[in-house]
């Protein structure tokens, strides 16, 4: 199974992009004015090596689609981490300083990490005074949010309303238009809700002939109910399975590591006292026994039908 992946991640051809000696100034955030001082570049030169660059990920992401889409790789199970990413953005200009805030979903395979989508809640094809005056003429207002032509963007009145009802403690949320964030000044925000369905819905076609798929998702409820709605005939036929995670996004490196060799310690203590045929997984089993565990105390309006 993990070599079926690692083709999947393996480029096609010679050595990727010899020509580029110094990637590692741009994975490791070095700010791009830095950029071109340490490496004496002209800022046209360099945005013309990530215009490259990016031209050469669209390539190579559009064959492996291909590849995996037309099942030309044969997969019999694909883990897939599905999560969101909040990012802010000094997209500004020197009359609004603020900055643009937006929101990344990403899915990876757990076993190679090979990441199979990544995308923004962002539209860079929209104009958002075009799509404004058309959305006053067709009456957008007028109608609920789910029932407009535009109900998978953020329309200039919403965003008003969503920054005048924003709670002064509320957490970045890149679905949110707080006042202190300012929109796109070019293209346009998309409802992460769409993005979440349109991206799991691009994973449904990409896993179509993967034998069975497990998800695991971060506890959002649009999240995980995007991932039912578009998988539903694959749980139905037991062919994928959902699982929400939680996790301590705030503890620090040290706790982390404490909380894994104690949930360790756990799994030792459960093999000790449990009889295991040879060869059985120990995790697999600890795992079970909590979740019958766990439906046995939840009660049967928590049960799952089968």
């Amino acid at each position: 199974m993990r070599h079926a992946w690692l083709r999947v991640c393996r480029p096609t051809g010679g050595s990727p992009l010899p020509t580029q000696r110094r990637p590692k100034l741009i994975v490791n955030k070095v700010p791009m004015r830095r950029i071109c001082e340490i490496l004496d570049l002209n800022p046209a030169i360099l945005y013309g090596k990530l215009r490259y660059l990016a031209e050469g990920a669209r390539e190579f992401t559009a064959l492996q689609e291909r590849r995996l889409g037309t099942g030309d790789i044969a997969i019999q199970r694909a883990y897939m981490s599905v999560d969101r990413q909040d990012h802010l953005l000094n997209w500004g200009s020197q009359l609004d300083r603020r900055y643009a805030a937006l929101g990344a979903v990403g899915a990876a395979e757990n076993d190679s990490g090979y990441v199979l989508t990544m995308q923004l809640n962002f539209d860079a094809d929209c104009n958002a005074e075009d799509v404004e005056a058309d959305a006053i003429a067709r009456g957008d207002y007028d109608l609920p949010p789910a029932h407009r032509h535009y109900a998978r963007l953020w329309l200039r009145q919403d965003r008003a309303s969503a920054s005048a009802s924003a709670s002064e403690d509320a957490d970045l949320d890149g679905d949110a238009a707080p006042a202190e964030y300012r929109a796109p000044p070019s293209g346009m925000q998309v409802k992460i809700e769409v993005l979440y369905f349109a991206v799991l819905l691009h994973l449904k076609r990409l896993l179509a002939h993967a034998e069975r798929t497990r998800f695991f998702l971060d506890l959002d409820p649009a999240l995980d109910s995007a991932c039912i709605a578009a998988f539903k005939e694959e749980i139905r036929q037991r062919r994928c399975d959902v699982f929400l995670v939680k996790t301590a996004k705030d503890l620090s490196v040290d706790k982390k590591r404490l909380l894994i060799a104690h949930a360790e310690r756990e799994v030792e203590r459960f093999a000790a006292r449990t009889e295991l045929a040879r060869g059985a997984s120990a995790r697999l089993h600890f795992v079970e026994d909590r979740l019958r565990h766990h439906m046995k105390t939840a009660g049967p309006s928590h049960a799952v039908s089968p």
